[in-house]
């Protein structure tokens, strides 16, 4: 379906679209913790607080374990705004189950023309968002906590 969607978005008649994907740092140790029917009501709720939080009109999909991706109509000029906002409300409504969320984007057709390469430019930005956040989040403050790593 993501696939079919963004060919769609990718026409040229159609406005400017962004492809997000998030990732939930954490999740595999919260499922192994919790179970992993725990595991699935935590994405569903991870999901609602997403949508919510994005206050957009957006199609979401769940590409993988742990991932969201959505398809909204959104301005280039707001896109990087947008998407740190939503990161940090869904962060510190989970923080207290050790997890936290990461995100790639990619705008449509402006940075690609083809559906696996608007995803492999979003994924790759994850990768490294997701990176970025992991070297915070195990920086320690002087009395040994783990310091607080939101993902922008």
């Amino acid at each position: 379906m993501l696939m079919a969607d963004l060919t769609v978005a990718l026409r040229v008649e159609s406005p400017p679209r962004m492809l997000a994907i998030f990732e939930l740092g954490g999740f595999r140790d919260y499922v192994e913790r919790y179970g992993r029917v725990a595991g699935e009501d935590f994405l569903a709720r991870v999901g609602d607080r997403l949508a919510q939080a994005i206050e957009q009109p957006a199609t979401f999909y769940r590409p993988r374990d742990g991932e969201f991706a959505a398809i909204l109509e959104i301005p280039l000029d707001s896109a990087g705004e947008l998407l740190a906002a939503t990161v940090s409300a869904v962060n510190r409504q989970f923080a207290e189950f050790d997890v936290g969320l990461a995100f790639g984007a990619a705008m449509l057709p402006v940075e690609a023309s083809e559906p696996i390469d608007v995803l492999m430019l979003a994924d790759e930005r994850l990768s490294l968002n997701a990176r970025s956040r992991g070297s915070r989040e195990r920086r320690a403050d002087p009395h040994g906590r783990r310091a607080p790593g939101v993902a922008l």
